[in-house]
């Protein structure tokens, strides 16, 4: 009789384990179901990015990260901090305020912790997904966090495209345009300096040609850091111009070592050359690059001709290369460009060429 008991016993204890094992996973998997909806559902309709990153870290405080779709992931990373646009204006108020900016992103943990759940996930995230993030990062002038962003796009095999140097660089220069402490300006020169040279450097490498918006970008980087040697580099690169024999093509872009064909000149380019060789101070490079690059210069080899230099002393004809057909890149100068370079004339107290150019302005007013 007890024999019989005890295994009607075991019977039910069993049959009640079982039950409640299967309830359990049953709640679970309602639960789990439920959060999801619930994250989808505030994504659709457009919520508050609290409120989504709410939903979001529920799921995975309950759950693990793999229970979401890489396509939840990326969702949510776009849905979880309010729109650029918003960030910037944000931050103009702060400024206007008085008040001190982080020149950090507000959400760059929650950006970071979904990167991580994807990349948990065994996916790469895509470029899109980086750029999004980078925009950001720009918004608000975090140079460094979109250093960091770069060096991962690079570790993960990623080909760096045209806009992702854009928003490197537009972090760069917003960056140094907000307030800083003086004793810190230095060492934020130091960085953006050699952040745009290894920018330049891996553009050359991937074959990325600059584009008017991302060259203006780095022409104004270049004016606030003071970088003479960088300013002569990309102009020289982008434009085919060498800064310091302006009227002399670059020797290597003669030799055809240029993989790709300059920049079109224009007037803001010229205005952008003088202001930055003005606040370096070097006012016979300011009158040089203005005379040189503001009217066409006439080609060498109109002016070429035959000497008994073409022969060497014993008779025998020597081979005369002829000039490159290459021509000498200029803009139109307009009141912007003789404000500037008066500007900087004035500032170097030369006033005798101060008045060269004034008349001259004068004069091309009058026509």
């Amino acid at each position: 009789m007890r024999t019989l008991r005890a295994s009607v016993l075991a019977r039910f204890s069993a049959r009640a384990s079982s039950t409640l094992a299967f309830d359990s996973t049953s709640h679970l998997d309602s639960l789990q179901h439920t959060r999801i909806q619930d994250l989808r559902s505030a994504l659709f309709k457009g919520g508050a990015p609290s409120r989504i990153w709410a939903h979001y870290t529920n799921i995975l405080n309950y759950f693990n990260y793999d229970v979401l779709p890489l396509e939840l992931h990326q969702q949510v990373l776009r849905q979880c901090s309010p729109p650029v646009r918003s960030v910037r204006l944000s931050d103009a108020k702060r400024l206007a305020q008085g008040k001190r900016l982080e020149h950090r992103h507000l959400h760059e943990g929650r950006f970071q912790a979904i990167i991580s759940n994807i990349r948990a996930l065994g996916c790469t995230p895509s470029l899109d997904d980086y750029h999004f993030i980078l925009e950001h990062f720009a918004a608000v002038g975090y140079h460094v966090g979109c250093h960091q962003v770069y060096q991962e796009i690079i570790h993960l095999g990623l080909t760096p495209q045209t806009k992702t140097f854009g928003l490197c660089l537009q972090a760069i220069a917003h960056r140094l345009t907000l307030p800083t402490f003086e004793v810190f300006r230095m060492r934020l020169v130091s960085q953006t300096r050699k952040a745009l040279d290894d920018l330049m450097s891996d553009m050359r490498r991937f074959n990325v040609p600059f584009t008017t918006a991302n060259l203006d970008l780095a022409l104004r980087i270049f004016k606030e850091t003071v970088d003479e040697e960088g300013l002569n580099k990309l102009v020289k690169w982008t434009y085919g111009i060498d800064l310091d024999n302006p009227d002399c093509s670059p020797l290597d872009l003669l030799e055809n070592q240029t993989t790709s064909s300059p920049q079109p000149f224009s007037t803001h380019a010229l205005n952008t050359i003088i202001d930055t060789l003005g606040r370096f101070g070097d006012i016979s490079k300011v009158v040089q690059a203005f005379e040189v690059l503001s009217q066409p210069l006439p080609q060498a080899k109109q002016y070429r001709f035959s000497s008994f230099d073409d022969e060497d002393d014993f008779g025998v004809p020597v081979h005369v290369p002829s000039p490159s057909n290459h021509s000498l890149p200029y803009a139109l100068p307009n009141t912007t460009t003789y404000s500037m370079l008066l500007r900087h004339i004035s500032r170097a107290r030369h006033s005798t060429l101060a008045r060269h150019y004034l008349i001259q302005a004068f004069k091309l007013d009058r026509q």
